[in-house]
């Protein structure tokens, strides 16, 4: 078989395939194209997948843990070592290469598996505060002051799409790569609030996320701003006048982090999931319920959000007391 003579490159190129038919998301295929990408770039060369070794592996992970990254933009700032997270879902990609590897005949042994990484501790989930997630909503109302007159501000044009974003985000919990991929035929408005459904999300698991009263009207008001819109349109698009050019992952992201520091608050699209899950949870949502609506395929990881919310027990067991309600 010509696959059992495979180079790495082309290895990759066959696994990456595979993922992509399997349904994999694009920022998934993207991460892993990277892990490969920078393990080449640690060989030197492209060699026959046969001749890799357990070694290669090690060297690499070593080197992941040890080196130091320049963080992006223009602003300086120090280097710093990758997170734990990054260096397992390199571990991860690799893994993933190999057992298709070994499926197809292309190596006989699995030797990414043979490289074990000390357990990773996940940092601890440290949600925005109430009144910093109120300054952050707050943020999309005004244009910042004139420098010819600090009093003076404008109306964003923007207002409406990004007010919706934040709430979507915060409300409803989807992750960014589920979130730029919305259509509008995908919102159901229901009384109180609505539902939206989330086609194919992470690990193929679809499934309807449920939104309040104020979060279905910040939409309804943003797609008054798009009139002649259509159900198979993006619920998020960069143009204001309803081009239907989907707004990426990248910028969502860029997009949410210029609004917090318009007001002091460092954000990005997950720590809006994150910080949503805690408040829930202050809101007496139960973890079951919040395993649902987040997509998580194992309790335990919803479990890390019960642990960051700081629940209050004693109030919970005031109003929900089985022998007091009994």
């Amino acid at each position: 078989m010509a696959g059992l003579h495979l180079s790495f490159s082309e290895a990759v190129e066959g696994h990456l395939r595979s993922c992509r038919a399997a349904g994999y998301s694009d920022y998934t295929v993207s991460q892993y194209a990277l892990t490969f990408r920078l393990f080449l770039e640690r060989l030197g060369q492209d060699v026959p997948m046969r001749q890799i070794s357990s070694e290669h592996i090690e060297e690499f992970m070593i080197w992941a843990q040890t080196d130091e990254v320049a963080p992006n933009g223009i602003a300086p700032r120090p280097a710093r070592k990758r997170r734990p997270k990054t260096i397992k879902n390199y571990h991860i990609a690799l893994c993933s290469l190999w057992t298709w590897a070994v499926k197809k005949g292309v190596v006989a042994r699995h030797i990414a598996r043979e490289v074990k990484l000390s357990k990773v501790n996940l940092e601890p989930i440290q949600p925005l505060s109430k009144e910093e997630m109120i300054r952050l909503l707050k943020s999309t109302q005004k244009s910042r002051p004139w420098k010819t007159d600090p009093f003076v501000t404008n109306d964003r044009p923007t207002h409406a799409r990004d007010y919706m974003i934040l709430c979507l985000l915060y409300e409803t919990l989807v992750r960014a790569e589920e979130a730029v991929n919305i259509r509008v035929q995908d919102v159901e408005f229901q009384k109180p609030g609505g539902r939206i459904y989330i086609d194919l999300g992470k690990g193929k698991k679809s499934r309807y996320v449920p939104f309040g009263k104020r979060c279905a009207q910040a939409i309804q008001n943003y797609l008054l701003t798009r009139p002649g819109h259509k159900p198979g349109d993006y619920l998020i698009v960069n143009s204001e006048r309803g081009r239907n050019r989907p707004m990426s992952r990248t910028n969502l992201g860029r997009l949410v982090k210029r609004l917090g520091e318009r007001v002091g608050v460092d954000v990005h699209p997950h720590l809006l999931r994150t910080t949503g899950a805690c408040h829930m949870l202050n809101n007496n949502v139960n973890p079951v319920e919040l395993q649902h609506i987040m997509g998580h395929s194992d309790i335990k990881t919803t479990m890390r959000y019960v642990a960051a919310a700081r629940l209050d027990l004693q109030r919970a067991i005031a109003s929900s007391s089985p022998l007091d309600n009994l």
